[in-house]
């Protein structure tokens, strides 16, 4: 019967994935040598992917880096117009003053590159540059802001080159003894320096005036053009006479005009006895409403410390800018520093060798970009190929991934054949109590038939009866067909 094969078929399913068979021991077998190649496959990949990039590493980032530094040189060449020779002389300082200042060669490049446009010549720029890093450093301003500032200045004055050395000493001195920045005083000497210069008046006189004035808070342009009219008013004929009427001399016995600071201060003793309105009144006449503030307080101004640090600048810069990378600071700078020279001499050895290379791949780009504009039906299967590749350089460590992921799978699926087979189990057991019923049902019959019933009624009984126990049979046999049926699917699958 059809019931029958049902339960024969369920018993065998159990008995062929049961724990002890020799398909369930292959499927373990196979999933512990699947999973083991896997992860030898993932390790060796993870190993060559590391060792790959710890070669490589050190070699791209110094050539980044002296790419860089190339670049900004390179812009120095162009920007002051530099033959061989002094562009390799520029090249060289950039390199020593990197390796030796905690200023990156890169910066110092880009220091040369201010300089180079406030038009100073190769030749100049190799005198200026080590004194414009320690103006920047001493007074903790960014370079390219301290380079233009210190040109600036120098250019104003009328200086050479090489006396830049004396601007940073100066601007130093002044910004770190009066309470100003450089970014200040730079912008205060751009209103003043080019009449104090055509006035007479030095470096350091000028600064002397700006410093003092800052003091009293008058800083930056304000300060700049104070200092601007005080000196312009002094020009004036008509000033000049009234300044002579208080007893104050404004020229020298050469008829050359005296030092601001000495008239300033002459000004102040002359009108020290003056009623207050009437010293004001002085002042509106000499200073005018612009200057008036600035002029009063420089006629009284006594910043000894001031003026005895700009008397005595000389080497101020650098020993301020020892001082500021004295500590772990400028310690770790000029060790960044160092190591950057390390990086740059990397790149300098590689540098032929890149640059030819880099120019056989890009012949190679050219010749391509022709033959694809030659031949553009080709570019999908070219696109193809460098898809199938990218893939291919992941392929390794993502088969360790996958192969261990599919040892897992092995594991989950026998387990879950044996599930399986205790429900099929469970199924056949229970189609045989079913069995068991419907015969002692029948048998019931029976006898209620032969005690009871007359002999037409009971056997009518009994064929309805049959007929019942048949069809439940019929049933309980196609249940358990379906089972062998799906038991035999999951063997073959």
């Amino acid at each position: 019967m059809s019931s029958t094969t049902a339960i024969r078929a369920g018993r065998a399913f159990v008995e062929l994935f049961a724990d002890d068979t020799r398909l369930v021991r292959g499927l373990r077998t196979a999933e512990h040598r699947v999973r083991e190649f896997g992860q030898k496959v993932g390790s060796i990949g993870r190993q060559l992917v590391a060792v790959g990039a710890m070669v490589a590493a050190p070699l791209v980032i110094a050539s980044r880096i002296f790419v860089g530094f190339d670049d900004q040189m390179r812009s120095v060449q162009a920007v002051v117009g530099a033959t061989g020779e002094e562009f390799d002389r520029l090249t060289a300082k950039a390199r020593l003053l990197g390796r030796t200042t905690s200023f990156t060669a890169a910066q110092v490049a880009g220091g040369m590159l201010e300089l180079g446009r406030a038009g100073f010549s190769p030749d100049q720029i190799d005198a200026a540059i080590a004194s414009v890093l320690n103006l920047a450093r001493a007074t903790g301003t960014d370079l390219a802001e301290a380079t233009n500032i210190a040109a600036a200045t120098l250019r104003s004055f009328g200086l050479d080159a090489d006396e830049m050395q004396r601007v940073a000493d100066v601007m130093t001195a002044t910004a770190n003894n009066s309470a100003q920045t450089l970014l200040e005083l730079g912008d205060s000497m751009k209103y003043a320096s080019p009449v104090a210069d055509e006035f007479g008046l030095t470096l350091e006189e000028t600064a002397k005036l700006l410093g003092a004035l800052a003091n009293f808070g008058i800083k930056g342009s304000m300060a700049g053009t104070t200092v601007r009219n005080i000196l312009l008013r002094m020009t004036d004929p008509a000033i000049r006479a009234q300044v002579e009427d208080l007893g104050v001399a404004v020229t020298d016995s050469s008829k050359k005009l005296r030092g601001a600071s000495d008239i300033l201060h002459d000004i102040g003793k002359a009108v020290d006895d003056l009623p207050k309105a009437e010293k004001l009144a002085v002042f509106n006449k000499i200073f005018g409403m612009r200057a008036i503030a600035g002029g009063a307080k420089l006629t009284t101004s006594e910043f000894e410390r001031l003026n005895r640090a700009i008397d005595t600048a000389g080497g101020t810069a650098e020993r301020t800018a020892a001082v500021m990378d004295g500590g772990i600071g400028g310690s770790f700078r000029r060790l960044l520093s160092a190591i950057e020279g390390v990086a740059l001499a990397i790149g300098d050895s590689l540098d032929q060798s890149l640059t030819e290379l880099a120019d056989d791949f890009a012949a190679i780009a050219g010749s391509v970009t022709q033959w694809i504009q030659a031949n553009e039906g080709v570019i999908l299967s070219v696109a193809a190929v460098g898809g199938a590749t990218l893939v291919l350089g992941g392929s390794l460590v993502a088969l360790g991934a996958a192969t261990t992921l599919a040892s897992t799978g092995i594991g989950v699926a026998a387990g879950a054949l044996k599930i399986l087979a205790v429900d099929i189990a469970i199924v056949s057991s229970a189609t045989q109590w079913c069995a068991a019923k419907i015969t002692a049902f029948a048998a019931a019959i029976t006898i209620a038939k032969v005690k009871t019933l007359a002999a037409a009624a009971a056997s009518k009984v009994l064929s309805i009866g049959m007929a019942a126990v048949e069809t439940v049979a019929v049933t309980c046999g196609a249940t358990a067909t379906l089972v062998g049926r799906m038991a035999r699917s999951a063997t073959s699958g």
